[in-house]
Order: C-alpha cells, then structure tokens, then sequence
C-alpha cells in the first residue's frame, strides 16, 4: 500500500511539473503535453493516497488527477470526455463554504459539458462511445448520452446498439444500464407502474437514514419521476408497498404519494408515524406529510404539533 501511495503521489507531481513547462512555453510541447495526461490517467486509477498540500486540503490524488483531466479536456474542446471526468471528481474540502463552491464548480462544468454536447451530432457519438466505454462505467454519463438519442429520434438506434453491446462482454456493463432504462421507459409507457416499481431493486438496499444509495442509485429518481408521470397507476402501487412496509421502501412509496398530493395515504402515514421508533425517520414521515401541502396532510400535522404524541409500537 505504501508503494502504491508513493507511486500516485509522483505521477500527480510529474503531471504537474509537466503541465508547469507546457504554460511556459509559447506553445504546449506534445511529447510534455502527452506526458502530463497519462501521468494524471494513471494517478486517476490507483487507490487515492492523501495530498496535504495545505492544512485546508482535504483532497487525494485520484481527485487532483480527475479535476486536472477535466480541466485539461475542456481546453482541448472534448466535452465528451470532460463531462466523464467531471462526473467522477468528487471535491471535498475542510472548509464548508470552500467545499460549497467546489460542489458548484463541478456541477456548472457539468452543465457546460452537456451543452456543448448537446450542440454536436459528433459529440453526441464521442459521448456514445464514452457511455459503453469497458473501462468505466459512469450510469450519469450513459444516461444522458441516452436522453440525447431519445431527444433526437433515435431511440430505435439507441436500442440496437445497447442490445449490440450487450452481447459484448467487455461492454456488457455499461449496455446493462442502458436497457435498464430502456426497460424502464417502456413499462411507464404501457402505464405498468408495478413493473416499474419492481425495477428498482435499490429500494430495499437503502441505509436506515433514507433515501437509497449506491450503484444502482440512479434508478431511483428516474423511477420516481416516471411514476409520478402515471398517477392513476402508481398511486395504488405505492400505497400497498408503504402499507406493507415501514422500511425504505415503504418510505420511498410516501415520498411518491407526498409528490402526488394523496390524501388517501394520509391514514397509512398515521400508521408509520405512530410505530416509528428511530427520531430520524419520524422527522422524515412529518416532511413528507408537510410537503404533500392538501389540507387533511396539513390537518394532520397541525394535530400532531397541538400536542399529540405518535403511538409507539
């Protein structure tokens, strides 16, 4: 592990020496240039060794190489590659108002690269081959790149390439979230809220604190904004699934039916706030009771803020 540390810590060192003598220069030297990006790529995959540039500095080598790719791409005009990159920098500072604006830095770069993206037929395929890259997998990346082809028409190439890529092993990952989605879509489509809602296998891997995390975290606002797009159907999904369950997915159909104004869930979400036990969660049952904003939820909360005090199982 020491080796590894030592060795992420040269290159980042190396690329910016190396980026030093390319801006001193009248033009960037190739051979520096070249030298510098493939110091930061290899910096960029190994596990992250801590900096310490300053007594502020909360960042590590893999954060430091990402920024500087992203930044890098820009200049060179590749927005394909720069939104990848940014997409993975993950600021972090010991100063709050500092890492704020890290975080803001990193989402107007962001928005920037997908609309320049956006004003490219050719930018749009570099981001398609980006999206199935086997290298990495980024779903925020693939699943813009699929917007774009929808937004556009091609929703039928879409599919054929994803369904190409799918039988390629080394792409296989990548075209695996992409049908997701595909499959995702068409359930909304045919108004099939169940068979969306079993899409979503991250509703009951989420951390007690609520909402859902990790890899598959993705699926979770597209499902919601895809289901709040069919109430009719999803209304009556969502209230079995928070009648029968009081954990996270029970918590996420709330969130659902809080989005979708139901006061018909108002007697289910008595029913969770009654039996929680974890103050945490209680807070986040009364929001979602607040939020829905119809009378009876605010009834509701009025009867609980007069004195009322939740059952406790």
């Amino acid at each position: 592990m020491r080796r590894t540390t030592a060795i992420a810590v040269r290159l980042v060192l190396a690329a910016g020496l190396a980026l030093g003598a390319a801006r001193g220069a009248s033009a960037e030297p190739p051979a520096e240039e070249a030298a510098m990006v493939e110091a930061w790529r290899r910096a960029a995959r190994l596990p992250p060794a801590d900096t310490s540039r300053n007594v502020m500095d909360a960042s590590d080598t893999v954060n430091i190489a990402v920024e500087n790719l992203g930044r890098h791409s820009m200049e060179k005009g590749d927005f394909a590659e720069a939104l990848c990159w940014w997409t993975e920098w993950t600021p972090s500072s010991w100063c709050g108002t500092c890492a704020e604006g890290m975080r803001a830095r990193r989402m107007e770069r962001i928005r920037t690269c997908r609309e320049e993206i956006g004003k490219s037929d050719d930018a749009v395929k570099a981001l398609g081959e980006k999206a199935l890259d086997p290298e990495r997998i980024i779903p925020e990346v693939a699943l813009f790149w699929a917007d774009l082809m929808i937004a556009r028409g091609r929703r039928e190439e879409l599919t054929a390439r994803v369904e190409a890529a799918r039988a390629d092993p080394r792409r296989a990952p990548g075209a695996r979230v992409l049908a997701a989605w595909l499959g995702m879509l068409g359930a909304a489509e045919r108004g099939d809220a169940e068979a969306l809602w079993e899409s979503v296998p991250v509703w009951a891997s989420a951390p007690e604190g609520y909402p859902g995390g990790g890899p598959e975290a993705w699926r979770v606002g597209r499902a919601m904004d895809l289901l709040a797009g069919i109430p009719k159907a999803a209304i009556p999904v969502a209230r079995r699934r928070l009648a029968a369950d009081g954990g996270a997915e029970g918590y996420h159909a709330a969130i659902l039916l809080s989005r979708l104004s139901d006061d018909g869930a108002l007697p289910l979400l008595r029913a969770r706030i009654d039996g929680e036990t974890h103050w945490r969660r209680l807070s986040g049952w009364f929001s979602l009771v607040v939020s829905m904003g119809t009378e009876g939820a605010l009834a509701l909360a009025r009867e609980y803020s007069e004195g009322k005090e939740p059952r406790r199982a």
